[in-house]
């Protein structure tokens, strides 16, 4: 029998899917009417603080008011280096805009319209507008809570990563092909709420040519496919370094190293959507054993549940502990508030650090009695 979740998703991509055809028409006079109109549909304010060489783009959507965790990220960013340009996708009150506006260099208020990757296109706009090449883009999006630490890494790592377009995950999908059934390879594109854009791929012509013809759609499944997977997938294929920090295989090499109380933990703030992995867990718990049998089973769990899923969100304590993520995603989908829930109980048991109180409510308030 279909879970729920997973029926009610699939309902809403065929529905997106159906969708496309007529937006297939409109779409491009729609996108043309907006960029003419440009200057009356949006809404900059200079910040206080000064711009600095390399500009972080923070995407904000929170039309019921400001979080305060986003203050907190904003002054972080820039503790970090980066002049803050907030792209907020829907209007903020007074009060709020004053609040971001001591903490940032700008503002740039626009619609909702291609929902992230509509913001992020429109920000990269903006700069160009205004002759700006940062030594460095950092894209920012809203939907994750950062940092978990104030003297988190995850920044750094990414400037340091190498790579032409960094971010936190590879994440790996069949190819269209192979879902129909006729083989196929897998597609992998960079999750798209955390990206370091060094100065080269700026000026990077292919970089120039995808935002110069990146098609607005209000379709979220055309955009997570022309954005999230095409980005970084166009990058690679002309022959840029696509890279994330954080991996399944670093995630498999550290507990190969760690005694059998660590892996023990792993099991226990699992976050599992699959009864049968979850069911497994629980099994080999019961059976703990301080020998080496034990900790080559439950490494191969382990292994087999980050094959299935997201190993990040599947197993926050050694993801944390030992990769230093730093970050959870805010989305109310089962999946990320199974991972939020394992988070929680492992910062209540003293075996994750908290957060400052204030995020840690705020987390909690978005977690805590969910469905």
């Amino acid at each position: 029998m279909i879970a729920g979740w997973k029926l009610r998703r699939e309902l809403a991509r065929i529905g997106q899917h159906l969708r496309s055809v007529p937006e297939a028409v409109y779409e491009t006079l729609i996108q043309r009417r907006h960029d003419r109109a440009f200057a009356s549909r949006t809404v900059v304010t200079d910040g206080a603080m000064a711009r600095s060489g390399k500009i972080a783009l923070f995407l904000l959507y929170q039309p019921d008011g400001l979080c305060r965790s986003s203050l907190q990220t904003c002054r972080y960013l820039q503790a970090q280096g980066y002049a803050v340009l907030v792209v907020s996708n829907a209007p903020l009150a007074t009060t709020d805009r004053q609040a971001l506006a001591e903490t940032v260099w700008k503002i740039l208020e626009r619609p909702n319209y291609g929902y992230d990757f509509g913001g992020y296109r429109d920000g990269i706009r903006l700069l160009g507008q205004l002759s700006i090449a940062p030594e460095g883009l950092l894209v920012v999006n809203d939907s994750i809570w950062l940092p978990l630490s104030p003297d988190d890494t995850l920044i750094r790592r990414l400037e340091g990563s190498g790579a032409d377009l960094a971010g936190t995950i590879l994440r790996q999908r069949p190819a269209a092909s192979r879902r129909a059934g006729h083989g196929g390879d897998r597609i992998r594109f960079l999750e798209s709420y955390l990206y370091y854009i060094p100065a080269s791929t700026l000026q990077h012509p292919t970089f120039k040519a995808f935002w110069r013809d990146f098609r607005l759609t209000n379709n979220k499944y055309k955009v997570i496919r022309r954005g999230e997977r095409d980005f970084s997938m166009t990058l690679a294929a002309a022959g840029l370094k696509v890279g994330a920090i954080l991996s399944q295989e670093a995630l498999l090499a550290g507990l190969a190293g760690q005694e059998a109380a660590f892996l023990a933990k792993t099991l226990r703030y699992g976050a599992y959507v699959d009864a049968a992995l979850q069911r497994e867990s629980a099994a080999l718990l019961a059976e703990f054993a301080d020998d080496l049998d034990w900790k080559r089973r439950a490494i191969a769990h382990v292994a087999q549940a980050a094959e299935r899923g997201v190993f990040n969100s599947t197993f926050c304590y050694p993801v944390e502990r030992l990769l230093a993520a730093g970050y959870l995603k805010k989305s109310g989908e089962r999946v990320n508030l199974l991972w939020r829930t394992a988070y929680l109980a492992a910062v209540d048991a003293g075996d994750l650090p908290a957060p400052n109180a204030e995020l840690l409510a705020e987390i909690r308030a978005r977690t805590v009695g969910r469905p």
